[in-house]
């Protein structure tokens, strides 16, 4: 069973409607990490509803958190905002607020996977004075609240401690230097050095994280949550937030699905603040919104994703495509599942052609007009007669993300730019002979992509060149490098005469 489905299946099954809640604070670029969360809420969200229970998907922006560090590229002019509520910081492009110049475009990308959600601005819950009880009630507790988490943490927390940030009415800034409250008001000491009051009912007092976290739970209702597995550690905000959401808060905490993090291959976890970031629109762009939910449905969340754009985009257009297969041939189990949780309703709902990532990756690079691939589609077999509306729009959506991948992640390798005119090359005997025995081969097998293949292996082990030695040489005789894409079909699409009269520059010693 997919983990979707057993967690719908575990989670609260007394309870005939659920709310599940993601969110993250916008102080800088969204990556393909943020993705997790929220596709994996709304892959359990999907599962509950088709268990026959009501569930809804709810997105937190935390737009009061203050800015705390400036990602790499900001102009330092944005130094005088640090400390600042991000909703209250104006975007670096100077159209609204930060929060929304870097959550905004992140939720056009999550309406493109098909996720529905109801985006909840958390400065908002505070401004219009929602969470000004729960504000109370935690100043009312913090004594208690102080000792849950110095007891959890084994880091004591001083007398003075309050789990508030008091925005200062001088600078804008929040502060953490609290020197008490009375009803509505709390008493301030500001880093800039003004003194002064600020309401709780008016949204100027901001709780703490970990305590903020569990007021959230009680105040929307949150069922269930899937989260980093950072504050799912021992001691983390989910460990403490547990016991103040029951003791303080008077609620259960939601159902935990703590995930683990998607790596970028070689260089570790994706971090905005970091400046590592692989662009979520940019990873929809290279594939698909279905393809991007398949990177994501198909692992466990307790099991992190090691990703690389470069090289892992045209394995999973293979890995979604045998899903695909299997899906239609009435094949059940955890990957088909997963593909079936990664369609939109924008998916094709009948079987379509698929035409391998890989080969468009060739095709597309040696052609013209999407005519035109179509044309070499049909000639090598790839495509068959006749072509739906739908086997058309899918290979178009799939043409338009291979030329984005080539333009933004493929490596060179993948790349096709075939020389003009035969390159110079000083050739030994042995590539000699390689070429002439290609030339002998390659006039009586039928031209396709095996076939060559074949024959070129067949060529590097006769002529006692071998393979690591021999491929080199083609690449070098049409690129001028000695790594290039699979030989065979590339030979094949660029046509047995061509290759023969290329072939024949050399093995006349020229």
């Amino acid at each position: 069973m997919h983990w979707a489905d057993v967690v719908a299946r575990q989670a609260w099954p007394s309870k005939g409607s659920l709310t599940v809640a993601t969110g993250t604070s916008p102080s800088g670029p969204f990556h393909i990490g943020h993705l997790r969360e929220v596709v994996t809420g709304w892959a359990i969200t999907r599962a509950i509803r088709e268990s026959g229970r009501d569930a809804r998907l709810i997105f937190v922006i935390d737009s009061m958190d203050p800015l705390r560090k400036l990602p790499p590229g900001t102009p330092e002019a944005f130094r005088e905002y640090l400390g600042r509520p991000l909703y209250d910081v104006p975007s670096p492009d100077g159209d609204g607020s930060w929060a929304e110049h870097f959550a905004r475009p992140f939720l056009e990308v999550v309406g493109e996977l098909g996720v529905e959600l109801e985006p909840v601005w958390d400065h908002e819950l505070y401004l219009s004075g929602r969470y000004a009880p729960y504000v109370a009630r935690a100043l009312e507790r913090r004594e208690r609240i102080a000792g849950i988490i110095s007891a959890k943490t084994g880091k004591p927390l001083p007398r003075d401690w309050f789990p508030v940030f008091a925005r200062c009415s001088a600078c804008g800034r929040l502060t953490k230097n609290v020197l008490g409250w009375e009803g509505d008001r709390v008493r301030y000491r500001c880093e800039c050095g003004h003194e002064g009051e600020a309401s709780i009912s008016r949204g100027e007092v901001k709780l703490l994280w970990r305590v903020e976290w569990p007021a959230r739970w009680s105040l929307l209702g949150v069922d269930l949550e899937p989260f980093g597995k950072d504050h799912a550690a021992a001691g983390g905000s989910y460990d403490t937030g547990r016991d103040i959401a029951r003791e303080v808060f008077g609620r259960e905490p939601p159902y935990p699905v703590p995930y683990e993090w998607i790596e970028l291959r070689g260089r570790g976890p994706l971090s905005s603040s970091a400046g590592l970031v692989v662009d979520p629109g940019d990873v929809v762009r290279a594939s698909s919104p279905e393809i991007t939910n398949f990177l994501i449905l198909r692992v466990h969340y307790s099991r992190h994703i090691s990703f690389d754009p470069s090289t892992d985009i045209p394995k999973l257009h293979d890995d979604f495509d045998e899903a695909e297969e299997r899906f239609h041939a009435g094949e059940e189990d955890d990957l088909t599942r997963a593909y079936e949780l990664s369609l939109t309703p924008s998916s094709p709902r009948v079987r379509v052609q698929r035409v391998p990532f890989r080969h468009l990756v060739l095709v597309v690079q040696l052609s013209g007009s999407f005519e035109d691939v179509v044309r070499r589609l049909l000639r090598s077999g790839h495509l068959r007669e006749p072509l739906r509306e739908e086997d058309l729009r899918e290979l178009r959506r799939r043409v338009e993300a291979v030329r984005f991948w080539l333009e933004r992640f493929a490596p060179e390798e993948a790349r096709v730019r075939v020389l003009e005119e035969p390159p110079r090359l000083e050739l030994g005997p042995g590539e000699l002979s390689f070429i002439e025995c290609l030339l002998r081969e390659f006039g009586g097998i039928e031209w396709r992509a095996e076939e060559i293949q074949s024959a070129i292996f067949r060529c590097a082990r006769g002529t006692g060149l071998g393979p690591r030695r021999a491929f080199p040489v083609l690449y070098r005789i049409l690129f001028g490098r000695d790594h290039g894409p699979r030989a065979g079909p590339l030979l094949e699409e660029l046509g047995r005469d061509f290759i023969v009269l290329r072939l024949r520059t050399y093995a006349k010693g020229s």
